[in-house]
């Protein structure tokens, strides 16, 4: 009943995984609801501890990211969370990604981090690939900047691209 309404579903489903998971355990989570209109679209998300989704506009040819605050799931059985809406145009492109793109250490154990990761997606984008390539081509950029050195995390990313 909640499916369109990201604030509503994750506020609800935390109450469940509050219920069912053992202390001291806890999930991350980005729920989000795309809508399209011609040439547009509209994304409303929460987040529950889960990295901001990342957005390419190809207006300004920045990535930005669209900062809201989320406990992650079970940490507490009754919490309020947030929603965002973003207006997205046609060429712009989204990113949710898991924390071990952002936390990759290159060889002097320094910490790719949000801004990094950005400048990543803002330089793969301006080369204006289809959705596969990019994405391959930031997975690539990521594992450069950490060449040799072992990932400490999984690494996942979802792109979405505006037509």
């Amino acid at each position: 009943a909640y499916g369109v309404y990201p604030k509503q579903y994750m506020e609800n489903l935390n109450k469940e995984v509050s219920y069912y998971l053992p202390e001291d355990y806890y999930l991350t989570a980005l729920y989000a609801y795309l809508s399209f209109q011609e040439h547009s679209a509209k994304l409303n998300f929460s987040r529950a501890g889960h990295p901001h989704p990342l957005v390419y506009s190809t207006a300004s040819k920045k990535t930005k990211t669209y900062e809201i605050q989320g406990t992650p799931l079970g940490v507490l059985g009754d919490l309020t969370y947030e929603e965002l809406s973003l207006d997205l145009f046609s060429g712009d492109k989204v990113f949710m990604v898991t924390d071990g793109f952002l936390e990759v250490r290159n060889q002097e154990d320094k910490m790719l981090g949000v801004q990094g990761f950005s400048n990543i997606i803002t330089e793969v984008c301006q080369k204006q690939l289809n959705l596969d390539e990019t994405i391959d081509l930031i997975i690539q950029k990521t594992n450069d900047y950490s060449r040799d050195t072992a990932s400490r995390d999984d690494k996942l990313i979802l792109g979405i691209e505006i037509f």
